[in-house]
């Protein structure tokens, strides 16, 4: 029954649809294998070539291109499934051995990890915040391992005499903590080495780490006054051994430099770094964690834990600021609420005494998990075999015309499909010395705020302090800025996006427009692909101007290839077979 649970919430976030970045996340770690280095400077961009960037996910994009190299995209969907397995195990792992190493009841189980699972499943994409999301659940299962007997209990009394005699008679630390499972913390700057090469993500982590020793420190304190002055000097010494880790890495203490200063900033136009909407597409999913820890924390009657409880607080608050920090609270919410959510079910007899539930027998129990797990098995299948490029949300039809065409140069294109278009024209026979993309999703860690700034003008306008944030340096807004910034040749742009359609409609006597579909405009510039005497010029019969619906998916990566997998050169060559016919009759 414990692996049906598994697999069920494995299921839940085996979700195969490419990330925005993942074509980048692999180039870069191709390059990187390649080239025998890293790259200092932008890759790839015409408008900031030369400029240095700060790369903090270098070891989990190296893991993305070696495996890809070695297994193909179907390796990175199974890679992405075994790190789910490992942060659900933990937490499995971890209920089994509460209320006083009996578990909890095995439907409190299924429950907590299936509303977590449902919870974090629109984060765990293929892109290198998974090794955020893991490392932390690795994290909080070893101070859930170092602080066994202490945690769970409210510590913020001093001992009294009675208690201490009980403690020297028994040989038992009267906080109830073990010296040697303490020794465990020596593991965690190994981790933080790991994740500080893995994610920027890192700095919550260390945030997370030291609170969570300064707050045991405060209990021990409190409980053992100057008697606990040994702990918290031990637990000094391991938050600046954890935090020394982390600076074993290619920039040193640049690397937090860098993100102190651009997290200081805001990023409005990043739909993850704004705040949670309980209404939104994926802001139910918190808030029916956020119910369910809400109503276990006020009707369990189990003892409260302060530490848990102010860290649960501080990652709420964070997630309420930013959607993207609600996996943490939901780890959180995996470890340590399954014991109140059981109390305060009892309480109510909306369940069974588990005690009763173990003398009853469990062969139904045995049988229901079995057909689960055939079941599971069969549907997980699909999803470990294919990442799907689905066409209504990125450029595949446009990319193959572009393909199919040799219609190539420096580009503007729309945020998310820009690491999309680097991995897909990045042979350009057109752009020498420098790239072919103006901007893309590395945001800040490689371009100047200036280039930020001109491209979120063109896409979103200039609007308010809730959707825009530009630089106290940068010029005056100007939304057409970027269509002449170092001499772009080609504009793709999503329909969706209003601004930037109607800043190339504005800009129409120097653009024309090449291709159209449902989702995108393809613009060409009208000196070059306008010009009959240009080598590049591009005819009205050539040109595809439609309306036409996007449906389906292709294959990642979805280079410019039919929706059969044939090459696009052949499918070019068959159209242009097919034109020849037409013309000929």
């Amino acid at each position: 029954m414990l692996a049906a649970i598994l697999l069920t919430a494995t299921y839940a976030t085996s979700i195969n649809v490419a990330d925005p970045d993942l074509w980048g996340h692999v180039q870069y770690g191709q390059d990187v294998l390649a080239d025998g280095k890293i790259h200092e400077t932008t890759t790839y961009s015409f408008t900031a070539v030369g400029f240095r960037w700060i790369n903090h996910e270098n070891l989990a994009e190296l893991s993305f291109a070696t495996i890809v190299n070695w297994m193909g995209p179907v390796g990175l969907l199974v890679f992405k499934f075994l790190l789910s397995v490992l942060v659900f195990s933990l937490v499995l792992v971890h209920s089994t051995r509460q209320n006083k190493r009996q578990g909890v009841h095995l439907l409190v189980m299924t429950a907590t990890l299936l509303i977590v699972a449902n919870g974090i499943s629109y984060f765990w994409s293929i892109r290198p915040q998974l090794f955020t999301f893991t490392f932390f659940a690795v994290l909080i299962y070893l101070l859930n391992y170092c602080f066994a007997g202490w945690s769970d209990h409210w510590h913020l009394h001093r001992c009294s005499p009675l208690e201490l005699e009980e403690s020297r008679k028994n040989n038992i630390p009267p906080i109830g903590y073990s010296s040697s499972r303490l020794n465990g913390l020596w593991l965690a700057p190994i981790l933080f080495f790991f994740w500080a090469n893995s994610h920027g993500g890192f700095v919550a982590g260390v945030a997370i780490y030291v609170a969570y020793l300064g707050l045991r420190s405060i209990e021990a304190l409190l409980r053992l006054g100057s008697s606990g002055f040994g702990l918290v000097q031990r637990f000094v010494m391991m938050s600046a051994l954890a935090i020394l880790a982390t600076l074993i890495n290619p920039y040193g203490p640049g690397l937090h430099g860098w993100l102190l200063e651009s997290l200081g900033q805001p990023r409005p136009e990043i739909t993850e770094w704004t705040a949670t909407d309980f209404f939104g597409e994926n802001g139910w999913r918190f808030g029916l964690i956020t119910l369910t820890a809400l109503f276990s924390l006020l009707f369990s009657r189990k003892e409260k834990d302060f530490t848990q409880l102010a860290l649960m607080a501080l990652t709420f608050w964070q997630a309420l600021e930013h959607h993207r920090h609600v996996p943490f609270f939901a780890i959180f919410f995996a470890y340590w609420i399954p014991v109140h959510l059981e109390s305060a079910l009892l309480r109510f007899k909306a369940i069974s005494n588990p005690e009763t539930d173990r003398q009853s027998g469990n062969i139904p129990v045995m049988t229901g998990g079995l057909v689960c797990i055939v079941l599971l098995c069969v549907t997980l299948f699909p999803r470990l075999t294919v990442i799907k490029v689905e066409k209504d949300r990125y450029p595949v039809s446009a990319f193959r015309f572009l393909a199919n065409n040799n219609i190539n140069g420096k580009m503007v294109v729309t945020y998310n499909w820009a690491q999309y278009a680097i991995a897909a024209f990045k042979q350009n026979p057109h752009v020498t010395g420098e790239g072919h993309i103006s901007f893309d999703g590395r945001f800040r860690t490689c371009y100047p705020q200036q280039i930020v700034d001109m491209h979120f003008d063109f896409i979103c306008g200039n609007g308010d302090s809730k959707k825009r944030s530009r630089g106290k340096n940068s010029p005056p807004y100007d939304g057409s800025r970027i269509l002449k910034y170092k001499n772009p040749e080609l504009v793709v742009i999503s329909r969706r996006q209003k601004h930037s359609v109607h800043m190339m409609e504005k800009n129409s006597d120097q653009w024309s427009i090449l291709y159209q579909d449902e989702l995108v405009q393809v613009w060409g510039i009208r000196r070059i692909f306008n010009d009959l005497q240009n080598p590049r010029f591009i005819p009205g019969s050539r040109r595809q101007i439609s309306d036409e619906p996007q449906t389906g998916f292709a294959a990642w990566p979805a280079f410019g290839t039919g929706t059969d997998g044939t090459p696009a050169n052949a499918v070019g060559a068959v159209a242009q077979t097919r034109q020849l016919l037409k013309s000929t009759q």
